[in-house]
């Protein structure tokens, strides 16, 4: 009897578990902005499109991205005196509420930035087609 009640677990226990690593059943968008560490420069780009802030100091290059709720503001830093190329990778990244007078926990400030990367890719995506 146990075995079938947990054979009838299964599809739940599978949703879970695909609900927690992605967002609103979006295919590749996780909740973790941890994931931006691994993304190169043109990565980067083709992921959120043009950033809302571009700026450079010394070997630093900073793109910010806001959104509603959040901003997310990603760091490229050259190695020695070169500069920041389409396959260097983001080093450093920063989310944090828009406002400065919000307060968001870690849980909130995942979903903030699955929506931001969501309407990003779709906003690129619609800015492309033209």
């Amino acid at each position: 009897m146990r075995f079938f009640a947990t054979l009838a677990l299964l599809p739940i226990l599978a949703a879970c578990a695909s609900s927690s690593s992605s967002f609103e059943g979006s295919v590749g968008t996780t909740r973790d902005p941890h994931e931006m560490l691994s993304k190169t420069r043109k990565a980067t780009f083709e992921m959120l499109g043009t950033p809302d802030l571009n700026r450079r100091e010394g070997r630093t290059m900073q793109w910010q991205y806001r959104g509603d709720l959040c901003t997310l503001d990603v760091f490229f830093i050259a190695k020695a005196t070169s500069a920041v190329k389409k396959r260097d990778r983001i080093q450093h990244f920063e989310l944090r509420p828009s406002s400065s007078e919000a307060r968001m926990n870690r849980v909130a400030l995942e979903r903030c930035y699955a929506r931001l990367v969501k309407e990003r890719r779709k906003n690129a995506k619609g800015s492309n087609k033209g």
